[in-house]
């Protein structure tokens, strides 16, 4: 099964790279100290805002010009893994969204054109 976001088919050799790395915890805590000294401790679960960053290679310029037509502010895409998992995701702007490099830089340029892309999201 291909990797997808919100439609669009991205290589299968798409990689989530921060998948079991990075400084990420689905469990915070809030640590306090009351009036005697005593500390406080409240450990709580996250529902979201877990970074999702994919390196994807050899993607077509039309793919990436697809991709760039969904960065709208608050839009939810839908991830689909290639183990059927499905993420609900945003992009993250405190990064740029989508990194891409050019592999065979061409002029004039054509939709077929190669990119090595990074995809900077974060679970909604």
């Amino acid at each position: 099964m291909s990797c997808t976001l919100d439609g669009i088919v991205l290589p299968d050799d798409t990689l989530w790279t921060d998948e079991l790395t990075g400084d990420w915890s689905p469990v915070v805590e809030s640590v306090d100290r009351d009036i005697t000294g005593s500390l406080i401790v409240e450990p709580f679960t996250l529902s979201a805002g877990r970074p999702v960053t994919l390196a994807v290679h050899w993607l077509t310029r039309e793919t990436l010009s697809a991709l760039s037509a969904t960065l709208t502010a608050g839009r939810e895409l839908t991830l689909l893994l290639p183990d059927s998992r499905v993420l609900a995701v945003g992009w993250r702007y405190d990064v740029s969204p989508i990194a891409a490099d050019e592999l065979l830089p061409t002029a004039p340029t054509d939709p077929s054109d190669w990119f090595d892309v990074i995809l900077h999201l974060r679970t909604v």
